[in-house]
């Protein structure tokens, strides 16, 4: 049955990490976990000879159900609350256990899971799961300003852009409209977050600006690494002050 691996395996990873996050409560070194499926996930779908499938759908495809779907669950509850997610798990776990067929498909849980999303949020379902959507961010120019007030004035210029592939990998833009996090370091090993906001991304070309307590160093899209991005090199780059 599709999707019937996110059903076991993705949930089971999901569960991984979140003895993880609740264990380690760091979000430097959540990111090096996640980092690990994100390579999964990506050098999977580079080497796919089939097709790939969007992750409600998924089958016998390791790099999905482990890399993404995991993914894909620990970014959604830092959106909508660890609470809500493990809600909707325990209630649909709870309704379907030792039960004979018809076995539940990822379209029910999705009964659970949707109405606990806010109502701005609830693109995530179509974007993460039922469709393959892929980011591509790129801060372009960080700058920073002393104020008269001791703070420092942080501005982020940002190219985006959002992605749908289709089933034979063929990438099409997509209009904007997601909630992405923007952040600021205070160092240049980035694990000082000083400054952290989610964002609205409307838009290819985007400015931000917000004060900072402390000098900054390096600004960042995607602090927390839960956005699929192919590359993520060009999200981070040193702030630097202007007159």
């Amino acid at each position: 049955m599709q999707g019937a691996t996110m059903l076991s395996e993705s949930f089971s990873e999901y569960a991984a990490l979140m003895v993880m996050k609740n264990e380690l409560k760091d979000d430097i070194k959540m990111k090096q976990f996640l980092k690990y499926d994100f390579e999964i996930y990506l050098k999977g779908r580079g080497s796919e000879s089939r097709k790939e499938l969007p992750l409600y759908e998924v089958g016998d495809q390791g790099y999905i159900h482990y890399g993404k779907g995991s993914l894909v669950l620990y970014a959604l509850q830092d959106y909508i609350g660890e609470e809500k997610v493990n809600a909707a798990l325990k209630e649909f776990l709870n309704d379907y256990k030792y039960k004979a067929g018809p076995y539940p498909t990822t379209l029910d849980f999705f009964a659970y899971l949707e109405p606990k999303i806010p109502e701005t949020l609830q693109y995530l379902i179509t974007d993460w799961f039922k469709e393959i959507t892929l980011y591509d961010y790129k801060l372009k120019e960080a700058t920073y300003k002393l104020q008269e007030n001791g703070k420092y004035l942080v501005t982020m210029n940002i190219e985006a852009f959002k992605l749908k592939v289709d089933s034979l990998g063929k990438e099409n833009q997509s209009i904007l409209h997601d909630w992405v996090d923007v952040g600021v370091y205070s160092d240049a090993d980035e694990k000082q977050l000083i400054f952290t906001k989610r964002v609205l991304f409307d838009n290819q070309t985007l400015s931000f600006s917000f004060e900072v307590n402390e000098p900054p160093t390096k600004a960042v899209i995607d602090p927390k690494r839960l956005l699929i991005e192919r590359i993520i090199a060009d999200n981070v780059k040193t702030v630097t002050e202007v007159p």
